[in-house]
């Protein structure tokens, strides 16, 4: 079975809370080759773990979170993807894709994922929107931040915002 996992982040700041999400795409089938389909796809992809042996790959969009104003973009690029790769996904032998959300937060914990054509448009592929949340320290979402190349001017811009 072939499961298409997508993991999107992004980080969300007013005046009471943080909220960082993060989206991985993981591919997964019984007879799907993943080398073979990263070499085939012509979008930059930030591969996270291949593994050929299990006929699994992780992808995701490289380099960035998806962050307040760019977010909509951040989450478009997703929903782009899995739309320009579907059938080629299918070709490879993807047998399930599920598009899996991490939620960090620090403070109260709100947050809308990609608005309602988006999810009208994903929803067309089958996908499924699996989600685990968690409590972060103001530490730990810097350290998340700085492990994605956010530079620590860049950080300290967003903590700005944090009562």
């Amino acid at each position: 079975m072939l499961v298409l996992l997508l993991e999107i982040t992004f980080l969300n700041l007013n005046s009471y809370c943080m909220v960082v999400l993060k989206l991985t795409l993981d591919l997964y089938g019984k007879s799907f080759i993943p080398t073979k389909l990263v070499e085939l796809i012509n979008d930059k992809i930030l591969v996270n773990y291949l593994d050929s042996s299990n006929n699994f790959v992780s992808l995701e969009k490289p380099f960035t979170l998806g962050i307040n104003q760019d977010l909509l973009a951040y989450e478009m690029w997703y929903v782009d993807f899995i739309n320009k790769y579907h059938t080629m996904l299918l070709d490879f032998g993807v047998e399930r894709i599920d598009l899996f959300i991490n939620v960090f937060f620090h403070g109260q914990c709100n947050f809308e994922i990609f608005t309602n054509k988006m999810l009208r448009d994903l929803s067309k592929q089958n996908i499924s929107l699996p989600i685990s949340i968690f409590k972060l320290s103001q530490a730990e979402i810097k350290s998340l931040l700085s492990d994605y190349k956010y530079s620590d001017s860049q950080i300290k811009y967003y903590f700005e915002e944090e009562p």
